[in-house]
């Protein structure tokens, strides 16, 4: 994948989602198990709290978003 199509496929997610990629999932990978799936856990939630995420996932049940396509 080109640098500019990672960089506009990271730009249309939500902002806390690339939060937690960005700093969350280093975090993750170095931590022991059990306090990886506590953090993964809680960045879960986070994440999904947001308003954005909210509006996304309200219009995906009601079917006002294009089908996720394999690239």
């Amino acid at each position: 994948m080109a640098p500019l199509e990672l960089a506009e496929r990271g730009a249309a997610n939500a902002p806390l989602t690339n939060f937690a990629v960005l700093q969350a999932l280093p975090m993750i990978a170095e931590a022991n198990p059990q306090t990886g799936l506590l953090i993964q856990s809680l960045m879960a939630t986070v994440a999904q709290s947001d308003k954005e995420a909210k509006r996304r996932i309200h219009a995906f049940l009601d079917r006002k978003t294009a089908k996720v396509k394999p690239r």
